[in-house]
């Protein structure tokens, strides 16, 4: 298995960091904090297509937008919404 390239070892800590933002956001309900998160995850899922190196990173990236069109089809909404 080929190590990430020095990109996606930098989208994949953007994403990190956006995950961690959503799920505080979420912890203590405030909802400007989960946006920060929305937008993070949007860019760099557009980043990762566009700039992706490893077969991997993008195939993860193609799950992950799947299970997100699942969720938001099953739940109506994002899954990281509490209203």
């Amino acid at each position: 298995m080929k190590l990430p390239s020095r990109v996606d070892k930098i989208l994949l800590g953007i994403s990190i960091i956006g995950q961690i933002s959503t799920l505080l956001g979420c912890y203590i309900q405030n909802k400007y904090i989960i946006e920060i998160g929305h937008c993070l995850f949007g860019l760099v899922v557009l980043a990762i297509s566009l700039v992706g190196v490893s077969k991997q990173i993008l195939l993860i990236n193609i799950c992950l937008l799947l299970l997100t069109l699942f969720s938001r089809k099953y739940l109506e909404n994002c899954m990281f919404n509490y209203d």
